[in-house]
């Protein structure tokens, strides 16, 4: 057989093989899909209701497919509340395979409640409906009964319910611990609605555990909740935690028995005292130098430490603290930034140069006279009604924001102005021995006491000062004085002015007159008749020898209530003597 022939008759079937399987592979490619994810064509949610019951069971997932990006929207029933009791997350979304919680809250109503979830993709819309059950007829919901706190770090919980009606806290200590009442809660009352409350421990000094319950009271039902506080973790001795001075005091007022053995029992009635004096007096002052082991007097209030020899003040763990009298003592320094509750602060007489009260919003007193303070920033004491620092090294006071201030001393400082023009309650105002030009008290038409003596003013206006009582505004450089309007007054020293006549004839509540030491030439008290008190030396009167005083009565029968002080006087080398004259 020709050798072409057979070479060509042995290709044939290798040909085959090749074709064939060149035209699978062409197939196989031709039919193969994209490597990218497939994109669903619509929007797909296998599940579109959901129930979930008053309480235990409130959450569910929804699992869905979207073709493009979706969105989330919540409506409820016209029927229920508007309360937004029903949050979804995330409320939107790309295309893709999707999950979404659903949450509702509690129900405390006793019908059931609707909400429906509408999800949109593109143009189109699927509309989810989630249905909770209503409340049993329970007056308490509540999830969490027991609570664990630590010795001494974390000793706060918060209490979340829901109550039907009105509600009441007690606390009850497991009988086998000591009575101290070492959990606080607050607050102990209230009324219907979602609640919370929070449990404070105080710190735990014993090498044991200890148990107290808080039952919760609504109506008929009644809950106890369980609060366990675990034991210290080391031995600590609490006697060299204190001043032995101080503790020695302490066993003086009876709050502790041994001052040189101070037991564990000792600190939880220390932990639960809410008031503590161990001021001296002026009389007859304190020896304390050191109040260490203050600290541990964590439910404190209430602390006098005044009049002893003080020279350093630790109350950065006293948060409870409303008042606090630490005045005449040697403190140099004093840090009241972690007592926000402070009401009253009395720290004057002591030798400190700064005072920060800017975290201490509700103080309603603050006195830190006679320090060495320059500056004093109550801008922020908004509620302050009684605001004494006098003598000090203030240059300036900002009392702008001060509107319920009803008490202003501030005596005896370095001041050329003060604006009280918006203190319209002050009732007092002590601002003399500065250097003010001038003062605006129209405003204060509450003012029934003003003291502005030796400064600078030239002139005052207290013609809208008619309650005024009590006015001294001597040492000044006034020329002129009215008083006609302020029928009220008692008192009256204005000695050591300029003043060339003083008419106080309509003043005819004054008891005592101290107008010494001006250029008064003549005097009119007759219609004063219930004066006790007249001091009018030192003007010049007829320049001559006489200072003619009118008044209810003659030379021979001055009234024996009538006290005059210096009845004659040398003025310009000439004796200058009083001469009584009888209105006639």
């Amino acid at each position: 057989m020709n050798p072409s022939i057979l070479q060509t008759q042995t290709n044939q079937p290798m040909k085959r093989f090749y074709l064939l399987a060149l035209a699978a592979t062409l197939a196989f490619t031709g039919c193969k899909k994209d490597d990218g994810d497939p994109r669903p064509e619509n929007l797909t949610i296998a599940k579109t209701e959901y129930a979930f019951d008053a309480v235990e069971n409130r959450t569910a997932t929804v699992s869905f497919s979207a073709p493009a990006d979706w969105t989330l929207s919540v409506v409820y029933d016209d029927a229920e509340s508007t309360a937004n009791w029903l949050t979804v997350t995330p409320a939107s979304g790309t295309a893709g395979e999707q999950t979404v919680e659903l949450s509702a809250a509690c129900n405390t109503h006793t019908a059931s409640r609707t909400a429906f979830v509408d999800v949109v993709c593109g143009e189109q819309q699927v509309r989810l409906t989630v249905t909770q059950a209503a409340a049993d007829a329970l007056e308490l919901i509540i999830e969490q009964t027991e609570y664990a706190l630590d010795a001494v770090e974390e000793r706060t919980a918060t209490v979340a319910f829901t109550a039907a009606a009105d509600w009441t806290l007690s606390v009850v200590y497991d009988d086998a611990e000591s009575s101290a009442d070492w959990l606080s809660v607050t607050p102990m009352s209230g009324t219907a609605g979602e609640q919370t409350v929070e449990l404070s421990a105080a710190r735990n000094f014993r090498a044991s555990d200890r148990t107290a319950y808080a039952d919760l009271v609504c109506g008929e039902q009644s809950v106890r909740l369980t609060v366990t506080q675990t034991a210290a973790s080391e031995v600590v001795d609490f006697t060299a935690q204190f001043d032995p001075d101080f503790a020695k005091k302490l066993q003086e007022l009876g709050h502790i028995s041994d001052a040189e053995n101070i037991t564990s029992a000792d600190m939880e009635k220390i932990a639960a005292i809410t008031s503590l004096d161990v001021a001296g007096s002026y009389d007859n002052p304190g020896t304390l130098t050191s109040l260490r082991g203050i600290e541990y007097f964590e439910s404190l209030t209430f602390l006098k430490c005044d009049y002893n020899s003080l020279e350093l003040l630790d109350v950065s763990e006293n948060t409870a603290l409303t008042f606090l009298k630490c005045d005449s003592n040697q403190l140099t320094t004093l840090d009241v930034s972690a007592n926000t509750a402070l009401t009253y602060l009395y720290c004057h007489s002591n030798q400190l140069t700064t005072l920060d009260v800017s975290a201490n919003t509700a103080l309603t007193t603050l006195s830190c006279s006679s320090n060495s303070l320059t500056k004093l920033d109550v801008r922020q004491n908004t509620e302050l009604m009684n605001l004494s620092c006098s003598s000090n090294s203030l240059t300036s006071l900002d009392v702008s924001r001060n509107t319920a201030l009803t008490g202003l001393w501030c005596e005896s400082n370095q001041l050329t102005e003060l604006n009280v023009s918006a203190n319209t309650a002050l009732t007092q105002l002590h601002c003399g021995s500065n250097q003010l030009t001038e003062l605006d008290v129209r405003q204060n038409t509450a003012l029934t006491g003003l003291w502005c003596y030796d400064n600078q003013l030239t002139e005052l206006d207290i013609s809208r000062n008619t309650a005024l009582t009590y006015l001294h505004c001597g040492s000044n450089q006034l020329t002129s004085l009215d008083v006609r309007a302020n029928t009220a007054l008692t008192h009256l020293t204005c000695s050591y002015n300029q003043l060339t006549k003083l008419d106080v004839r309509a003043n005819t509540a004054l008891t005592d007159l101290y107008c010494f030491s001006n250029q008064l030439t003549s005097l009119d008290i007759s219609r004063n008749t219930v004066l006790t008190e007249l001091s009018c030396s030192d003007n010049p009167g007829d320049g001559e020898s006489t200072f003619p005083v009118t008044v209810w009565f003659d030379n021979e029968t001055v009234p024996e209530g009538l006290n005059v002080y210096s009845s004659s006087w040398t003025y310009g080398g000439k004796t200058i003597t009083i001469d009584f004259r009888k209105a006639e």
